[in-house]
C-alpha cells in the first residue's frame, strides 16, 4: 500500500549543487511519530510522552491525528484520512498485524504501542545507525522557502526516496467536548496538517524553492521535509523550520 496521497504535487525548482561523488551527512535526528486520536482513551498519556520527548535536543516529533475513531462520539479536530493511511502503510513495511492507537514510530524502523516512556526511549537509542542520513536544510528567504538537500552516498537498493513537506501547527491545547476524553484539555506537539510531495530524489543534491502561499495558513508555524521511500521505511533524511510569529 502507498503511502498518503499528496494535497498538492509540484517542484519549483531542481538545481545540481555538488557532483555525485560528494555527500554529505545531516545532524543525527531521530523522528519520532505518533499515531493517536482525540476520541482514543489510552491516547493522552502518549500525547504527554511524546510532549515530553518533544524537548529532546536529537529528536524530531510529528503528531499524526488519525480519524478511524472520530464516530465515538467526538470528531478529531486535526484527523485526516491521510494519516490513517500512512499509519496503514507503516503496518505494511513494518510486518505488523492490523493499526491500534496509540502508536509510536521511530525513525520509521520500529513501533511501540501504549505510551511506556522507557520502551521508546529505548527505541529512540537502538535506530539503526547503517541507514543514511542525508543533509536537508531550510531556509525562509522572502515569500519562499529554500530546500537543499545533499548528494548521498548510493541509495539503498538503487530506489529513489520521496521528497515530502510537512505543514506543522508546532504547540496547540485541545479541550476536548465530548466521548470518552470530555472535558480533558490535551497538548499537541508538532501536528501534521497536510503531506506535500515535492518530488523524487536519486543521490544527487537538488535545491528547491517553494512559495510559501503554496503551504501557509494560519496555524502553519513551522515547516519539515522528510526524504523516505514511497513504501515508508527508514527515514533517510529530516530536515525542519519554524517560522518567526
Amino acid at each position: 500500500m502507498n503511502h498518503v496521497k499528496a494535497f498538492k504535487v509540484f517542484i519549483i525548482s531542481l538545481i545540481l549543487l555538488l557532483p555525485s561523488a560528494v555527500y554529505a551527512a545531516g545532524e543525527e535526528t531521530i523522528v519520532v511519530e505518533l499515531f493517536s486520536s482525540q476520541s482514543c482513551p489510552a491516547c493522552p498519556p502518549a500525547n504527554d510522552l511524546l510532549d515530553k520527548i518533544a524537548d529532546k535536543d536529537d529528536v524530531f516529533v510529528l503528531s499524526w491525528q488519525v480519524d478511524y475513531w472520530d464516530y465515538m462520539g467526538w470528531r478529531d479536530t486535526f484527523a485526516k484520512a491521510g494519516n490513517t493511511e500512512r499509519q496503514a502503510a507503516y503496518n505494511q513495511s513494518l510486518g505488523k498485524r492490523g493499526v491500534m492507537t496509540p502508536e509510536f514510530v521511530i525513525h520509521g524502523q520500529r513501533y511501540a504501542f501504549g505510551s511506556q516512556q522507557d520502551k521508546v526511549e529505548a527505541l529512540v537509542s537502538g535506530v539503526s545507525q547503517d541507514v543514511q542520513n542525508i543533509a536537508v536544510t531550510i531556509i525562509e528567504q522572502g515569500e519562499d522557502i529554500i530546500i537543499e538537500i545533499a548528494g548521498s552516498k548510493p541509495l539503498q537498493d538503487h530506489k529513489v526516496l520521496e521528497i515530502n513537506l510537512i505543514p506543522i501547527l508546532p504547540d496547540i491545547a485541545v479541550e476536548i467536548g465530548a466521548g470518552d476524553n470530555e472535558g480533558r484539555l490535551v497538548r499537541y506537539r508538532n501536528v501534521v496538517l497536510d503531506y506535500m510531495l515535492l518530488g523524487l530524489y536519486d543521490g544527487k543534491a537538488q535545491r528547491l524553492i517553494i512559495p510559501k502561499e503554496d503551504f501557509m495558513s494560519s496555524d502553519v508555524g513551522a515547516v519539515a521535509v522528510l526524504l523516505q521511500h514511497k513504501t515508508l521505511g527508514p527515514i533517510q533524511g529530516i530536515g525542519h523550520l519554524g517560522f518567526d510569529d
